[in-house]
């Protein structure tokens, strides 16, 4: 009984080969359905694959489009990417969500695109004019305060002074 089902398969699957040898040389390829019709593959079975793949190639399209309208959004210069990409329509290509998201959302662009957003509030630039007396000012600030503010922004000025040479 064992050897009879092993035969059964191996001639199912010569004949499935067979048939699309023949179909290959005639120049086109089996259907989905002749495969189902030739191998006897169980129809429900098939069904669940399809709708599988189908919902794998809906994942696929969507992540596309994020990474598509990410680089666009990008481009056009947001501030927030992730905001953005919350509120961007879905039933448009990238270029033209970006677009329309420029127009009607102004508040998460830049001013100008292209340009990168500024640094936070908390990071402050080194002035390069009178740096030696800023240092100097620092210092003499945080040896009598003692307060751990005037070090740090001593120590920045000082490490700031020190890589510009």
């Amino acid at each position: 009984m064992r050897y009879r089902r092993a035969i059964q398969s191996h001639v199912k699957q010569e004949k499935w080969y067979h048939s699309f040898m023949q179909s290959r040389k005639a120049g086109g390829c089996m259907s989905n359905e002749d495969v189902i019709k030739d191998e006897g593959v169980n129809v429900p079975e098939a069904d669940d694959l399809q709708s599988e793949l189908a919902e794998a190639q809906a994942k696929l399209a969507e992540a596309e489009f994020v990474r598509e309208l990410s680089v666009e959004l990008t481009r056009s210069g947001v501030i927030d990417l992730e905001a953005a990409l919350q509120l961007a329509g879905e039933g448009q290509d990238a270029q033209t969500a970006a677009e329309q998201l420029r127009q009607d959302k102004p508040y998460l662009f830049a001013v100008k695109a292209g340009i990168a957003p500024g640094p936070t509030a908390g990071v402050r630039s080194v002035h390069t004019d009178n740096s030696q007396a800023r240092l100097k000012v620092a210092s003499r600030q945080a040896s009598q305060s003692g307060n751990r503010r005037d070090l740090y922004e001593y120590l920045r000025l000082r490490r700031a002074l020190l890589n510009r040479k």
